[in-house]
């Protein structure tokens, strides 16, 4: 497998994690459970500067970035839900990231510990398993171990941690029963649990109101949201205190983010479609768990793909360019210099002249890199202006900035 993940090793929990990230080095913070221990905090007195500046997404500004571990980075990143091939919408929206990630990495020398949700049980998959006559396993596994060697077609890097919400189910379940011994959710007469929408007043970070869904007539509010959801037959499902059911979306990722990074992160990202409901109600869910202001410190989104004008690029309008057709024309690193030439936030057209344009800039850096493979081969001296070398890396300097 290509991917690494640590999800199944109950006994690893944040700390451990940070040791084996740090080889040894001794953070001046404070880690300590709460609850029952499937949870940590990683609050500290103090924030601790980074030299970066970035777009938050959470107050629409650019503002100085700063971490809760010195020389660390806490980053959550909403993975895929595995129910078919991902797209080139979605390689974009990782690659941008992956960029974002390797500056903070190589060029500033931060520790990122990223973390990535796997959606491996969700509606889309379990439609898909039963069109296919397949269980549901079976088709997630596949479209894991697919999307995995996309991103390693790309040289997208790996997470730190990958979790399946079906390996975290426990924890999921222990999550719920924080935000109900809050009075923050309740449990309807076929054994679904919902938010709470009118006793928690801290919702409204991306958007004032919830997705009206009356369809749950057992609902105390229109708006409020499921964390766990009763089954229904030729489903999967869990035994929970409140009865046979699996999780809602959003409760997974709060619960997976909180397990290995704690309730206070720096960064959660994903792209621009995940802002509302889904990053909305994560924020709510971890702070009702936790009986805190505010979960994430940082919030990055990425902006649509359009395939044609100002249609996005979504699977459900069938316009999609799948990531292995789009390699057969174009390197990886094309679509690394396409991602290079917009802002991440932007939402951009996938037009042959951009790309034509990436990749001729790739072959100009190509080309250059065996040149100067073959100067230094050869072992012939090359005369540089010193006074423009260190303009460059003046104006560089300046430029630190994302």
């Amino acid at each position: 497998m290509i991917i690494k993940s640590v999800c199944n090793l109950d006994c690893i929990k944040c700390f451990d994690l940070l040791k084996y990230k740090f080889k040894g080095y001794l953070l001046n913070t404070s880690i300590k459970p709460i609850s029952n221990g499937n949870f940590y905090s990683t609050s500290t007195e103090k924030s601790y500067k980074t030299g970066l500046t970035v777009y938050d997404s959470g107050v629409r500004k650019k503002v100085e970035f700063c971490t809760v571990l010195p020389k660390t980075v806490l980053w959550y990143c909403c993975g895929p839900t595995v129910y078919d091939s991902a797209h080139l919408g979605h390689a974009c929206s990782f690659m941008h990231f992956d960029i974002i990630r390797r500056i903070m990495e190589h060029y500033f020398g931060l520790n990122v510990i990223m973390v990535m949700n796997i959606t491996d049980i969700d509606d889309k998959i379990i439609n898909k398993a039963n069109e296919l006559q397949q269980p549901c396993q079976r088709i997630s596994h596949h479209y894991e171990k697919e999307f995995f060697e996309d991103m390693h077609k790309l040289n997208i890097l790996p997470p730190s941690i990958t979790a399946r919400v079906t390996d975290n189910i426990p924890e999921i379940l222990d999550f719920i029963n924080g935000i109900m011994d809050n009075g923050l959710a309740y449990a309807t007469s076929d054994g679904s649990i919902y938010f709470n929408l009118g006793k928690y007043s801290g919702y409204g970070k991306f958007s004032p109101k919830q997705e009206s869904d009356s369809s749950q007539q057992s609902k105390l509010g229109s708006e409020d949201f499921a964390l766990w959801k009763s089954s229904k037959s030729g489903e999967p499902f869990w035994e929970s205190p409140w009865g046979k059911g699996r999780p809602g979306w959003h409760i997974e990722c709060s619960t997976i983010a909180c397990k290995y990074l704690g309730h206070s992160i720096d960064i959660h990202s994903g792209g621009i479609d995940l802002k509302f409901p889904h990053h909305e109600n994560e924020e709510a869910q971890c702070c009702a768990r936790f009986g805190i202001p505010k979960w994430v410190n940082y919030w990055m989104h990425t902006g649509h793909l359009f395939s044609k004008g100002a249609e996005k690029m979504s699977k459900s309008l069938k316009n999609t360019v799948s990531i292995r057709d789009f390699l057969n024309s174009y390197t990886a690193n094309v679509l690394r210099i396409f991602c290079l030439l917009i802002p991440y936030r932007n939402g951009v057209e996938l037009r042959k002249e951009t790309l034509d344009k990436a990749f001729a800039m790739e072959r100009t850096i190509s080309q250059f890199l065996l040149d100067l493979e073959s100067i230094i081969r050869e072992g012939k001296k090359v005369n540089f202006d010193e006074q423009l070398l260190f303009k460059f890396r003046f104006s560089m300097k300046q430029k630190r900035k994302l």
